[in-house]
C-alpha cells in the first residue's frame, strides 16, 4: 500500500506535491479559523456580561436618583406650605404675640 502511494507521488509529480501542500495548509488555517472563532465568541460573551452588569448598575442609579428627586420635590412642597401658613400668621398681628400692634412683617418665598 505504501508503495502505491509513493508510485502515485512520483507519477502524479508536481500535481500531488501541490495537493499535499493544498491540503496540509487548509487543515492548518481551518483549525486558526476555529480557535479564533471561539476566540471571538469569548471575547463577545465577556463584553455582553460586561454592558450587561454596566447596563444595571445604571438603572439602579438612575432609579436611585429619581426617588432622590421625588422626595426633594415632597420636602420643597411641604416646606412651602409651612412657610406660607407662616407668612399668613405673621401678616396678622394679632395671631403672632412677637409683634406689636400694628406693624406687619413680609415674609417672601424664593425659589
Amino acid at each position: 500500500m505504501d508503495l502505491e502511494i509513493i508510485k502515485l507521488a512520483i507519477q502524479g509529480g508536481a500535481a500531488v506535491a501541490m495537493f499535499i501542500v493544498f491540503l496540509v495548509t487548509f487543515k492548518k488555517l481551518s483549525e486558526q479559523n476555529k480557535d479564533s472563532i471561539n476566540t471571538a465568541k469569548e471575547a463577545v460573551a465577556l463584553a455582553n456580561s460586561t454592558s450587561k452588569e454596566a447596563f444595571e448598575k445604571h438603572t439602579k442609579l438612575s432609579e436611585t436618583l429619581i426617588q432622590i428627586l421625588r422626595d426633594e420635590q415632597d420636602y420643597k412642597t411641604t416646606l412651602t406650605g409651612v412657610l406660607d401658613r407662616i407668612g399668613s400668621k405673621l401678616e396678622t398681628p394679632a395671631q403672632c404675640p412677637l409683634l406689636l400692634p400694628g406693624r406687619k412683617v413680609r415674609v417672601e418665598v424664593v425659589e
